[in-house]
């Protein structure tokens, strides 16, 4: 059986983003010196980390390297990432 990329969609719902503030706050980063850092805005981290919006995986890479960190560790999966349409 063949899977298509269109078949799938990511379930928004299902990623937990409040790892990252929590890293963030251990670096003792706020949200403003985060948004220098990694070159977004305050209001893009503010969505990640409250589960509004989800970064792409450019976004997620930098924020890592500035948190030092890995992405699966700011992100917790509560249960699977892709559901099936």
């Amino acid at each position: 059986m063949r899977i298509y990329n269109d078949e799938f969609k990511i379930s928004r719902n299902k990623i937990d983003m409040s790892n990252m503030q929590i890293l963030r706050e251990k670096k003792g980063y706020s949200q403003v010196k985060l948004q220098h850092l990694v070159g977004i805005t305050q209001q893009s981290i503010a969505s990640y980390e409250t589960g509004l919006r989800i970064p792409s995986l450019p976004i997620a890479y930098r924020i890592s390297e500035v948190l030092e960190c890995s992405i699966g560790s700011m992100s917790s999966f509560r249960t699977r990432f892709f559901t099936q349409i």
